[in-house]
């Protein structure tokens, strides 16, 4: 097992990088970083508050993840089995929350084939980019929009959000996914039910509204 506590220092490891240095309203002092996994991570567990998440198809086909902290505000990466888990400090949302947007991103870049990937954050947006395949994607948001372009899965996408949106694209067609929604207080423009295909698109939204097309004709 590999587990990395990343500090506000520079760090000089494997797969871990600092760039530079920022200043946020006298709150904390922020250097981005980068981290790189090794080629067989293909799960990704993300499990953040107050962090905008953003997905961008990989450059070398490995995951690798862009962000900033600062010695109030960590996260916390692990690799163990093919599996990279990120959380943060317990203190990290009262530094963060007021920081600019900048400091509260978190970039992952992933490789074409991944088998699973599972987004939690809260007050900000989850973005997923044209990346390749995953075989499960599960995301859940509490009062950050979610936003999907043309993203394709091989199994499942499950989706939970409150108080905010979802809306993009999936890869695939309209046959290829059997389809379960509960939507409350907000607009759908899918149906409740729609049995039939090999794969499973599941949302549950709560004060928001649900807006996903098909890249394929239906």
């Amino acid at each position: 097992m590999k587990k990395f506590y990343i500090l506000f220092v520079v760090l000089i490891m494997a797969g871990a990088t600092t760039f530079g240095l920022c200043a946020c309203d006298g709150e904390d002092v922020f250097f981005e970083e980068e981290y790189s996994c090794s080629e067989e991570t293909k799960n990704i567990v993300i499990d953040i508050r107050d962090k905008v998440v953003d997905v961008k198809p990989s450059f070398d086909d490995k995951v690798h993840l862009q962000y900033f902290q600062g010695e109030k505000s960590k996260y916390y990466l692990t690799e163990e089995d093919c599996l990279l888990t990120v959380t943060q400090s317990e203190t990290a949302g009262i530094s963060f929350g007021k920081a600019d947007r900048t400091y509260r991103t978190l970039t992952i870049f992933l490789p074409r084939k991944i088998t699973s990937l599972s987004i939690s954050t809260t007050n900000e947006d989850i973005c997923i980019a044209p990346f390749g395949e995953a075989e499960d994607i599960a995301l859940n948001d509490n009062r950050g929009n979610i936003l999907l372009e043309n993203v394709f899965v091989s199994r499942s996408l499950s989706i939970t959000v409150k108080n905010a949106n979802i809306s993009g694209s999936v890869g695939g067609g309209w046959d290829d996914f059997a389809i379960i929604c509960d939507v409350k207080k907000g607009e759908c423009n899918l149906p409740n039910l729609k049995e039939g295909g090999d794969k499973t698109l599941k949302i549950n939204c709560n004060n928001g509204d649900v807006n996903i097309t098909f890249t394929a004709p239906q």
